[in-house]
């Protein structure tokens, strides 16, 4: 699903927030399986954040980058950026 699948009442819905999340759980699982249901793990626990689940966290950040630009359609102008960023990573590693 794309944002463009979407009508403005659709946006205006309390529920259209249960649906993106649903979206995006759906998106994990086919990515990596388990992940969706880590997630769901991970917000019922009222702990806090610990260095493991600050890792998990930084890994599904991956996906939900993904899951963005697929859903608002700009997938093409992310790589482009990425790629841009990763030019300088010589330079990076000089400087370390």
């Amino acid at each position: 699903m794309k944002f463009t699948d979407f009508c403005m009442n659709d946006y205006l819905s309390t529920d259209f927030s249960t649906k993106i999340d649903g979206l995006f759980l759906l998106f994990l699982e086919e990515k990596k399986e388990g992940l969706a249901k880590k997630l769901v793990t991970f917000r019922e626990s009222n702990s806090p954040i610990e260095k493991e689940k600050s890792s998990f966290l930084i890994s599904l950040a991956i996906h939900l980058e993904k899951f963005i630009a697929l859903f608002f359609d700009i997938s093409p102008h992310v790589n482009s950026l990425q790629e841009r960023t990763l030019i300088h990573d010589p330079v990076m590693a000089f400087k370390k």
